[in-house]
């Protein structure tokens, strides 16, 4: 075998040279041998691609490491440029060999590939549905996903679709490009590829290349499927994304990069009935049929395309679309489009009670939207022919795929740049996808671990929604108990503070009026007010910011990348704040403000929950007088002590692992991920806003409505002097 291929690495140079001008063929001249290694032309036989090939590459091998070994392919229908090789009795020269000229031997082209798995026309032909595009043998990308791989702008296709005036984008950007398949699909092995060996994960390329000998004997067939960021870097741009990191931990680049797919794919392969030429039924989305649409005239239909669904698997998102297919069954095995002809077929024509049946509008034609086992009588009447040619207990299945959508990518402009339509309560993680077009009386699912749990069977049609439960989707994601227990607290605070003003407003007239003298007391530095209202407005910013990313939608007044930015920025200043401020109150011994006395810290609680609780309706004067000294009763220093050193600590600190998930996911899954970090979070805010409600409503405690605002602008307070004061 070495002695073959050191030969062919001979005569390959030596044809190089010799055919320098005609560099596409380059491949040395060979015989055609049959199976038994002799000449064609000896034994007039047909000729053996394992033989002749195999005279220098290593066919077994090849065999065995093939991404294609389960399929029809063959080294012509992947080495020449039309998957066929022509020869006559003229095509060889004296010594046996084909002729130079008609070898056409090359590495594959996206011409070859796009023959069996896409749809494909050139910048100049417009792009139609192909005749036989429900041949299940061909265009396999196409028909799972939508895929067309072509240089062609939309809008020059011939496709009858929805808006194509206004697709100036082209089908994918890739083959606009000039990329071919084999640019992203190639050998292991390949030599014109920089690749890492398994055992070298400190590489990321590795510069070093295999032999040409060793390829050419032994290319490795099993394609290797690159990803993005085998070329790209996504870091290095996407600046307008809040959270880079995370969002490509968790975000496939096909997820925004394939927005829409413009072109038909399978929802629904009926293998329970078969049409006139024994076809199976099958229904793709985004194609509007009319009663007896059929595959062969798609590109008369109206077309809008599909939105891919956002299928969470294994903690990413990808683009899918769900193919479901209904097939017969006995004894765990699929009955065949042959079983099945036989038991609905006489003579080549429907049986006469399958038409009595199957014909709805009674025309005496069976029309395609009449094939359809949508009722219990239609299943039994199949189960009896089943049974007659032999089946025993034959039952219906229904069975869901779902194909993962890597093709068809857009350019950045044509790209999903909006954020709402994911992160809102209306984006595509809230859209339910239906995977039958109608009901069917199912006996069996058969449904993908990826997919259990969220396929929903209301009465016995089969539609899909999104879970996510591995994932936390700020803006789509909600908690149970935060969303009731939040706003719970809120409301009740909010009754109980319009409970407590009506109250004091209806006693108004009956209050006593007493005539007290009022003083004015310097009670708060400069730098203690600038704190206050920093602190207060970096708070209810960071309230109104935090809803609005957690209520986003597509319309929303400011896009909600700089809603981001923006709430990071004050959470920062609000720590900041923070931080000087206990330096400042540790200074300055001002700390003490904050801790209620020991020893008479229960009467003096009591004593003010009784002047909130009647005092202040009958009129009474405040229980404790402030003084430079002290300026907080015992409600308010409990109050400031649950909010520094409980809320404002959870709420940074949460606030910091939302921020840090990107960059320390392995911390962020040790605690159970955003799914639990962010309803702490939101269930902080909440008190936050309840605190915000009754701080406010106490401010209008004073003498008057406004006294305790004004002293937090201007650092005098108006304070009621005591009887004994007053003696004084």
């Amino acid at each position: 075998m070495r002695e073959r291929t050191l030969i062919y690495l001979f005569s390959l140079i030596v044809s190089t040279v010799i055919f320098a001008d005609e560099l596409k063929n380059i491949h040395p001249q060979f015989p055609l041998l049959d199976d038994k290694g002799v000449n064609i032309l000896e034994s007039k036989l047909p000729f053996s691609e394992d033989k002749t090939c195999g005279s220098c590459h290593d066919v077994k091998f090849i065999k065995e490491n093939s991404t294609h070994k389960d399929t029809d392919a063959t080294c012509i229908t992947c080495h020449t440029p039309k998957g066929e090789l022509k020869f006559s009795e003229d095509s060889f020269d004296s010594f046996g060999n084909l002729k130079k000229e008609f070898i056409e031997i090359s590495a594959p082209t996206t011409k070859n590939c796009v023959g069996c798995h896409s749809i494909y026309s050139s910048k100049n032909i417009p792009l139609l549905i192909p005749h036989d595009f429900s041949d299940e043998d061909r265009y396999k990308l196409s028909r799972e996903t939508g895929a067309i791989f072509s240089p062609q702008k939309i809008k020059d296709s011939a496709y009858n679709l929805k808006g194509k005036e206004s697709l100036a984008t082209p089908w994918d950007v890739h083959a606009s490009k000039e990329l071919s398949c084999n640019s992203c699909h190639y050998p292991h092995n390949s030599l014109t590829q920089n690749r890492v060996d398994s055992n070298l994960k400190h590489l990321k390329n590795d510069p070093r290349k295999g032999r040409i000998g060793e390829f050419l004997l032994r290319p490795n067939h099993n394609l290797k499927t690159s990803t993005c960021t085998d070329c790209h870097d996504p870091l290095k741009t996407h600046d307008f994304l809040p959270y880079k990191e995370r969002h490509f931990q968790i975000l496939s680049c096909e997820s925004c990069h394939v927005p829409h797919v413009y072109s038909p794919a399978l929802q629904l392969k009926d293998s329970t009935l078969l049409q006139k030429n024994m076809n199976i039924i099958e229904y793709y989305r985004g194609v509007q049929y009319s009663s007896n649409s059929t595959e062969k005239n798609m590109n008369a239909v109206y077309q809008e395309g599909y939105t891919p669904f956002l299928l969470v698997d294994n903690k990413k998102v990808k683009p899918v679309n769900i193919v479901t297919e209904y097939f017969w069954s006995d004894s765990d095995k699929k009955i065949t489009s042959d079983d099945l002809g036989k038991a609905i077929f006489e003579n080549g024509k429907y049986k006469k009670e399958f038409i009595s049946l199957f014909d709805l509008n009674k025309n005496g034609t069976i029309e395609k939207n009449e094939l359809k086992i949508d009722s219990e009588s239609k299943k039994n009447y199949v189960v009896n022919e089943l049974k007659k040619i032999g089946f025993k207990s034959p039952i219906l299945i229904s069975k869901q795929e779902a194909f993962a959508v890597n093709h068809q990518i857009l350019r950045g402009e044509f790209a999903q740049k909006e954020c709402g339509a994911c992160h809102g309560t209306k984006g595509r993680f809230s859209n339910e996808l239906t995977l039958t077009t109608f009901k069917a009386p199912i006996d069996k699912f058969e449904t993908p671990s990826q997919l259990l749990g969220l396929v929903s069977k209301s009465g016995d049609k089969i539609s899909y929604k999104n879970g996510l439960k591995d994932i936390y989707v700020h803006g789509f994601s909600r908690n149970i108990f935060v969303n009731a227990l939040g706003p719970l607290i809120i409301i009740l605070t909010l009754f109980g503070v319009l409970g407590h003003a009506t109250i004091r407003f209806l006693t108004r007239k009956k209050r006593p009026h007493h005539h007290v003298k009022i003083k004015k007391v310097f009670l708060y530095p400069f730098y203690e007010r600038v704190w206050h209202w920093l602190m207060a407005g970096g708070v209810i910013l960071l309230l109104i910011t935090g809803m609005a990313i957690h209520f986003t939608e597509k319309d929303f007044i400011i896009p909600i990348h700089i809603v981001v930015v923006i709430h990071n920025t004050l959470a920062i200043i609000v720590v900041i704040n923070a931080i000087f401020a206990l330096f400042y109150y540790m200074v300055t011994r001002e700390i003490k403000q904050f801790l209620p006395p020991v020893k008479s810290f229960i009467t003096e609680m009591i004593a003010q929950i009784k002047y909130y609780g009647s005092g202040i309706f009958k009129g009474a004067p405040h229980p404790l007088e402030k003084t430079p000294q002290r300026k907080l009763n015992p409600l308010q220093q409990m109050t400031y002590l649950a909010v520094l050193n409980i809320l404002i600590p959870t709420q940074v600190i949460t606030g910091i692992m939302i921020w840090g998930a990107g960059l320390w996911p392995e911390f962020s899954e040790k605690i159970g991920g955003l799914t639990y970090i962010i309803p702490i979070h939101r269930l902080v805010a909440c008190l936050f806003i309840a605190y915000i409600v009754i701080h406010v409503y106490m401010t209008t405690t004073g003498h008057t409505l406004t006294a305790e605002i004004k002293s937090m602008f201007t650092g005098y307070a108006d304070i009621e002097e005591h009887e004994e004061e007053q003696l004084n």
